[in-house]
C-alpha cells in the first residue's frame, strides 16, 4: 500500500511540475500579448499624429490655393482693366 501511495505521490509531483511549467508558459504568453498590445497602442497614437499632420497639411494647401486664386484674380483684373492694356485707350 505504501508503494502505491509513494507512486501516486511521485505522479502527483510530476503533474504539479507540468502544471507549473504550463503556468510559466501562460504567463510568458500573457506578457507577450501585453507587449504587443502596447506596441499596437503606440502605432495607433503615431497614426493619429500622422492624421493630424495630414489634416494640417491639407488646410495649409487649401489656404495656399485660395491665396493663389486671389492673386490670379487680381492679376487678371489688372491685365484686363489696366489703362495701359489697350493701345487705343488713354491712361486717364
Amino acid at each position: 500500500m505504501s508503494v502505491r501511495l509513494l507512486t501516486l505521490s511521485v505522479q502527483m509531483a510530476g503533474l504539479s511540475m507540468q502544471m507549473a511549467g504550463l503556468t510559466v508558459h501562460l504567463l510568458t504568453l500573457t506578457a507577450q500579448i501585453s507587449t504587443l498590445s502596447v506596441r499596437f497602442a503606440g502605432l495607433t497614437v503615431q497614426m493619429a499624429g500622422m492624421s493630424v499632420h495630414l489634416l494640417t497639411l491639407r488646410e495649409t494647401l487649401a489656404s495656399l490655393t485660395l491665396t493663389l486664386a486671389g492673386l490670379t484674380k487680381k492679376m487678371t483684373y489688372q491685365l484686363l482693366f489696366s489703362p495701359f492694356s489697350h493701345p487705343n485707350k488713354k491712361p486717364f
